[in-house]
């Protein structure tokens, strides 16, 4: 009888994972490399321009209950860059692996979400230092999500910085507004976190404005470590460059150049992507030449490269503080334009590394959007002002295909886009011709005015006509501008540019 004894365990049972409500499935098909990058940081926008997608879904603030997930329900961590309930919103999320088949899920609608987002590990792999410049104006403070280490307006000369402008994504800093050229951020780097590496990439977004008056030919700095390393855009030729300053090298000197070539430069009035990568080991970047162990990048295409040759060694380590947007703290050599997304790391990163942190930013098509039960996108044909019905091709055309007070939704004219999306609901006559009325979700409003693309070629919109519409006083029905009678008839056969959903 004593050879077992037994106990009973109080077990608390798994507490149940809350359920969101709305799914958006992400795939990065526009990824080109020619191998899988491993715990790449890419960008995820969502806005109303995503079939189904609205603010509304979501049951926390600032998107407090987004979450994003692997294929194989992994919870992936990320990091918010902007949250703009107006329009569009960023944020960073670290994958596992990316190549063109890689896809992923963002999951909202969840009052309680299981697991902390964590933001901070999404910069994990080789960054030290990632800013992305999201300060609104007024505000002193640049935070770094890598490490924490934030740069401090130079508030003798905060005049000269513009925080929050529009940038390359999410939000910028603007310099040079100072007819003295004064102006900067200052990180205190008495640590010496952002020198002494024999592996260094620096990377960052820049719209460069035109010459400072009177056309002087001095360097535009972009960030500096004194006697560490400077990246600065020169206002002669306009042409990016990185000076590092090495120890154990043999370049002439205790410096080197690494320079962009003439005719390489960023266009003016654009925003513009450019990396130097440095490598002071025999094993260096170019994989050819164990002397030139560097590489430029501009908008993620590598080159032509103006340099000495030898750059082997370590960059001095050094106290000097870190300086964004100019030389140094009251220094005379502000960058003249924006800049957004700075991010250094301590390693070299491949080609393929860059050119896609430059796509995932600047290429539209680099990440495609489906919402989990959206409504389905297609186009709308009306024939002869019979009728309007769903169509992919021109053999899909049909008469009278819409019921009697079904309510619709139709993309319009993003010219328009102050309208914001109405609802169109078909209504027809004792003879079956057609009108419509709209409603604008956006406001409230039932008083706006929209248009809708219409085009007689459904394989060519590049001559897509909009259509005024105007919401007549004698009935209160929307119908084409040019239009008082109640059965407008279009003069051919036409098409229009829709997102179907059925409302009500």
């Amino acid at each position: 009888d004593s050879f077992a004894t037994y106990a009973v365990q109080g077990v608390t049972p798994p507490v149940p994972q809350p359920a969101f409500a709305h799914e958006i499935d992400v795939t990065f098909s526009g990824y080109s490399g020619g191998s899988a990058l491993t715990d790449f940081p890419v960008l995820v926008r969502l806005s109303p321009n995503i079939t189904g997608f609205s603010y509304a879904d979501f049951k926390l603030p600032n998107g407090g209950d987004l979450r994003f997930y692997d294929a194989a329900g992994n919870m992936l961590a990320h990091e918010i860059d902007t949250w703009n309930e107006s329009g569009e919103s960023t944020a960073w999320v670290k994958v596992p692996t990316l190549d063109a088949s890689t896809s992923i899920t963002a999951k909202y609608g969840c009052a309680e979400p299981p697991e902390a987002a964590d933001p901070k590990s999404v910069w994990s792999n080789g960054y030290v230092g990632v800013w992305h410049l999201g300060a609104r104006d007024g505000e002193m403070s640049q935070p770094d999500s890598a490490a924490g280490r934030a740069f401090e307006l130079d508030a003798d000369y905060a005049d000269g910085v513009s925080a929050g402008v529009d940038g390359a994504a999410g939000l910028a800093a603007a310099f040079h507004r100072r007819s003295d050229g004064k102006g900067a951020y200052r990180l205190d780097d008495a640590a010496k976190a952002f020198s002494g590496f024999t592996k260094f990439t620096l990377e960052y977004w820049t719209y460069q404005d035109d010459h400072e008056p009177g056309g002087a030919a001095t360097e535009g700095y972009v960030m500096r470590k004194a006697s560490a390393f400077d990246a600065y855009e020169s206002s002669n030729n306009g042409r990016m460059a990185l000076r590092m300053f090495i120890s154990g090298g043999s370049s002439g000197g205790n410096y080197v150049n690494a320079e962009d070539v003439a005719g390489n430069k960023p266009p003016r009035a654009a925003w513009n992507h450019s990396v130097q990568v440095f490598d002071g080991t025999e094993d260096g970047v170019d994989g050819v030449d164990t002397k030139i162990n560097r590489a430029v990048y501009l908008n993620g295409v590598r080159r032509g490269l103006s340099a000495s040759s030898s750059l082997m060694g370590t960059m001095i380590s050094n106290g000097n503080s870190l300086c964004l947007g100019n030389e140094a703290p009251g220094g005379t050599k502000s960058y003249r334009g924006a800049i957004d997304e700075v991010r250094i790391s301590n390693t070299t990163r491949s080609e393929a590394w860059v050119k896609a942190t430059h796509d995932t930013i600047a290429n539209a098509s680099f990440a495609t959007y489906t919402l989990r039960g959206a409504p389905s996108s297609g186009y709308a044909a009306w024939i002869a002002g019979k009728g309007i019905t769903g169509a992919n091709a021109a053999s899909d055309k049909v008469t009278n295909g819409i019921a009697n007070g079904v309510r619709y939704a139709f993309d319009i004219d993003p010219a328009t886009s102050e309208i914001g999306t109405p609802i169109i609901q078909v209504v027809r006559d004792a003879a079956g011709n057609p009108s419509v009325q709209s409603r604008d979700l956006a406001t409230g409003r039932d008083d706006v005015t929209f248009g809708v693309l219409a085009t007689p070629d459904l394989t060519d919109w590049s001559n897509a006509t909009l259509v005024p519409m105007t919401k007549f006083a004698t009935d209160g029905l929307w119908r084409p501008t040019a239009s008082e009678s109640s059965g407008y008839v279009f003069p051919s056969q036409m098409f229009f540019r829709y997102t179907i959903g059925i409302q009500e």
